[in-house]
């Protein structure tokens, strides 16, 4: 008898055991947006965003989440990436850990989740994004696409490039810009193109033969092409050329593969609102989330939703955790092949920064004239600004040495009625003195306006003295 009820009992107690454990399963994975939705209200509805979306992208993407989910409010901290994660490191350090959710470039990310600040887990709706896209405790949210892209004006419809090694064609040698620091490319296509470091490495190298013309940003290498000074552009990103080709530009770019560096959401360990951080998250890695990312301008990695304009190319090589770990040997690679270096510009006084600079080779001519230019223009402003200064300052003390002698004290009257001799002696005697005092007191870059106060000194004892 006793034995029976010992198993009842247990059966009782596995049971509600295991309806315990469903609970919290049912807690943390399949629970619905709009349960998820009501803990978060109790929680106040504000979520502390620390992503990287530009504002012009955040004010159309943001309000669709609160309005989707009334009462919720977010707290979005912009910044760089590399700002947003020190940040985080140095609350977390300080014992205050402010933030929620992480939204930042994947290198970002990793440096987060290295430091031990992210939570080991991922929404439901990570089992829709291939593996490439999503890692133990990290999901794409955003991506930027790397491609191939050309001025019709300058390539023929048959000598377009469908593919990266067309590039590598001796054709193109001095007609192809690219910008130095695009070491994705070369990653991609070693870890997912040819799976061959050496397959990789022979592209490269077949590719620097053709005097590659490198520049700084990537805006600036689509208005490059845009104005003819150059056929075509190696590392382009995609989204900077439909609404170029809208406004008539005479452009075309790559849709066949591409290199996609991922942006990616990473839910912060102790956050103040966890319940409010794991809707967000849920909900921006959703279909619903990431068509309204989609609409605001970005490109979602999401495989069923489309983006706004048609710039997915039909192959992406993600460059994820295994190949950011590899990253440093790459790069050594890429500027040793295109021998690159990071130089002080021959106009360094004027740019007041490090180019990119490849061997002895040209620099960017355009771009450093760019930069004279503007030097150039806050100089003369500044010498203007100067020069009127000096001339109101002369004014001034001219001015003021009227406005003394009209209103002169009878000691100085008496001065004037002393003899001529007596008063020239006087003055000059007391203007060796101010001025040997002022050349003790001043300072080599004070010269100028010591001389300026002496030499208006002894005009105004020269004139007492009359």
């Amino acid at each position: 008898m006793m034995t029976m009820r010992n198993k009842f009992s247990l059966k009782i107690a596995s049971f509600v055991f295991g309806y315990i454990l469903c609970g919290m399963a049912g807690t943390t994975g399949a629970q619905s947006l709009d349960e998820l939705h009501k803990l978060a209200l109790k929680e106040g509805g504000t979520v502390n965003f620390y992503g990287t979306l530009a504002q012009i992208n955040a004010e159309r993407i943001l309000p669709v989440f609160e309005k989707r989910f009334p009462g919720m409010k977010i707290n979005h901290v912009d910044a760089t990436a590399d700002k947003l994660a020190a940040r985080a490191i140095t609350e977390a350090r300080g014992g205050r850990v402010l933030s929620d959710v992480f939204q930042m470039a994947l290198e970002n990310v990793l440096q987060v989740i290295d430091q031990k600040l992210a939570v080991d887990w991922l929404p439901p709706e990570a089992a829709a994004y291939p593996a490439n896209f999503k890692g133990a405790n990290w999901l794409a949210a955003d991506m930027v696409i790397i491609i191939g892209a050309w001025n019709t004006k300058l390539v023929k419809k048959e000598d377009e490039p469908k593919q990266f090694d067309d590039f590598a064609d001796p054709k193109w040698k001095g007609k192809l810009i690219a910008e130095g620091r695009d070491v994705e490319l070369l990653i991609g296509m070693a870890k997912h193109k040819y799976k061959n470091d050496e397959k990789a490495f022979d592209f490269l190298r077949r590719l620097a033969a053709n005097n590659i013309e490198f520049h700084k940003g990537h805006s600036e290498l689509a208005e490059f092409l845009v104005a003819g000074q150059a056929a075509a552009c190696v590392t382009c990103y995609a989204h900077h050329y439909p609404p170029r080709i809208r406004r008539g530009a005479p452009l075309g770019y790559m849709l066949t593969e591409g290199i996609a560096t991922i942006t990616a959401n990473a839910l912060a360990k102790d956050a103040p609102h966890p319940n409010t951080a794991r809707l967000f998250y849920r909900w921006s890695s959703s279909e619903e989330g990431q068509r309204a990312y989609a609409a605001g301008g970005r490109l979602p990695p999401h495989p069923k939703v489309e983006t706004k304009e048609k710039i997915r190319p039909a192959v992406l090589y993600p460059i994820g955790t295994d190949e950011i770990k590899e990253w440093k040997k790459y790069e050594k690679i890429w500027k040793e092949t295109f021998k690159l270096r990071e130089a002080v510009c021959p106009v360094g006084l004027l740019t007041h920064g490090r180019i990119i600079v490849k061997g002895n080779a040209r620099v960017t001519g355009v771009s450093i004239s760019i930069f004279l230019l503007r030097r150039i223009f806050r100089w003369s402003f500044c010498a203007r600004f100067v020069r009127a200064i000096r001339w109101l300052r002369w004014w001034w003390r001219r001015c003021s040495v009227c406005l003394r002698l009209v209103f002169a004290s009878p000691s100085t009257t008496c001065t004037r009625r002393r003899s001529k001799k007596a008063a020239r002696s006087i003055s000059m005697e007391r203007w060796r003195r101010s001025t040997r005092r002022e050349f003790c007191r001043s300072s080599k870059s004070d010269f100028r306006a010591s001389r300026s106060i002496m030499w208006t000194r002894l005009r105004t004892d020269w004139w007492l003295a009359r």
